[in-house]
């Protein structure tokens, strides 16, 4: 049978924990977490208010419909930018995520304002031109074929809740039976 001992086993200088190291490491790295968790939210403060200053800068329309066309998509980008915000903030939505929605979001922003600055400069360019008596028929017709395209009494800009990517429809009413 092995014989066991009982005893205190002495332990080698150079196995001493150096505590005041450890806590100064420790410290270092939590203060530094801290640093990288406030400049993260400054960036998402900041892409939050980047997105809600492009959607205030939105032109107005050119005509009532179009303007309407634009302040309800307006709206709608300033009330899903609030939502993403207060999903990154309560935790339920990652940065990563967050950061993917909003890129989405401001880049259809940038496209529905960058189609409502093209067609007011046509509808002011057509207007210009009919003022001066050089709209010819065929203008004519081809300025109300642009019209009808989008016709912005019938069409929306609409934002995929899941996604954000913003994309043009056709508004259909139900007819009753």
């Amino acid at each position: 049978m092995a014989k066991t001992y009982i005893g205190y086993a002495q332990r080698e200088a150079e196995t001493n924990v150096n505590w005041g190291a450890v806590a100064t490491q420790f410290s270092d790295m939590l203060t530094e977490q801290q640093k990288l968790k406030e400049e993260n939210e400054a960036a998402d403060a900041l892409v939050t208010q980047e997105l809600a200053t492009q959607l205030q800068s939105a032109p107005e329309g050119g005509d009532q419909e179009s303007s309407d066309y634009i302040l309800d998509y307006v709206n709608n980008a300033s009330n899903y930018n609030l939502m993403l915000k207060r999903n990154l903030d309560n935790g339920s939505m990652s940065r990563k995520q967050f950061t993917k929605l909003s890129q989405n979001l401001s880049n259809g922003t940038a496209q529905i304002i960058a189609i409502a600055n093209k067609y007011n400069g046509y509808l002011e360019e057509q207007q210009k031109r009919l003022e001066e008596d050089k709209l010819s028929g065929k203008d004519g017709w081809a300025a109300g074929k642009v019209q009808s395209f989008n016709d912005f009494r019938t069409t929306a800009a609409f934002i995929d809740p899941v996604t954000m990517k913003v994309s043009n429809g056709k508004l259909v009413t139900k007819s009753r039976r």
